[in-house]
């Protein structure tokens, strides 16, 4: 899903770039609550998971940044800043 992100930007479409890399941004911290919500002996087996997601939403705030959209690589940084504080 990121490639689609990188393509809209290439294609000149910076707001459909935004509400994509949001839109994910928005899913993979979904899913960094649920796993962060599960007990310590559970949770441990989503570790890889977890990793993934944090990835992959620093990668959507670079590819925002470099293609200009500082407003929006702000918000994904505060997602990602919201669940290294959890």
């Amino acid at each position: 899903m990121l490639s689609y992100v990188d393509l809209y930007y290439a294609a000149k479409a910076p707001q459909k770039a935004n509400t994509m890399a949001l839109e994910l941004a928005n899913i993979f911290s979904q899913d960094l609550n649920f796993y962060l919500s599960l007990e310590p002996k559970f949770s441990s087996q989503y570790e890889q998971e977890m990793s993934e997601n944090a990835y992959l939403m620093q990668r959507l705030s670079q590819v925002a940044t470099q293609n200009g959209q500082d407003s929006t690589a702000k918000v994904i940084e505060g997602m990602i800043k919201l669940k290294l504080s959890q």
